[in-house]
């Protein structure tokens, strides 16, 4: 997640994922090596856990690999594209809307972190994840904290 582009009439925040897929797809090819190095030998055991193991990262890199690309305009207006495996989708939102905040999640060994769009609606916010995984480090404060910046210059 980083800003790609940061002048005074347009921001460009962007996604893409590119170690975390490139791990999947190498997780996803060495469970299909080793499944056929053992259908030869009838080996079911090790072919069901690389067929659980692959369809996993499958299922990960499906669910969670795809381009996210937030511009905030200079008028206040906003625009949300995401490319991924499922398809595409493009959402507009009117000036003074969108706000972030920084969503922390807490399980495993220590703490991750990751941005959520909240966009004011006639039934309260709606909250949409901007990544579909959480990490370290301080890139989901700086942007959240970006994003607030601007919205502060462009009110309702």
């Amino acid at each position: 997640m980083r800003i790609v582009h940061d002048t005074s009439d347009l921001i460009v925040i962007e996604d893409r994922p590119w170690a975390l897929g490139l791990f999947l797809i190498a997780v996803m090819l060495f469970s299909a090596y080793v499944g056929l190095v053992h259908l030869a030998t009838g080996d079911w055991v090790v072919l069901a856990a690389v067929a659980l193991l692959g369809g996993g990262a499958f299922w990960w890199f499906s669910r969670d690999i795809r381009l996210v690309r937030l511009t905030l305009a200079g008028d206040g207006s906003a625009r949300l594209t995401v490319r991924g495996f499922r398809g595409n989708l493009a959402r507009d939102f009117a000036p003074g809307t969108l706000r972030a905040s920084v969503q922390t999640d807490r399980s495993g060994d220590g703490e991750g972190y990751r941005v959520v769009l909240l966009v004011d609606g006639a039934d309260g916010p709606e909250r949409l994840p901007f990544t579909g995984y959480f990490t370290g480090g301080p890139a989901p404060e700086r942007i959240a904290a970006r994003i607030h910046d601007w919205r502060s210059r462009h009110p309702a």
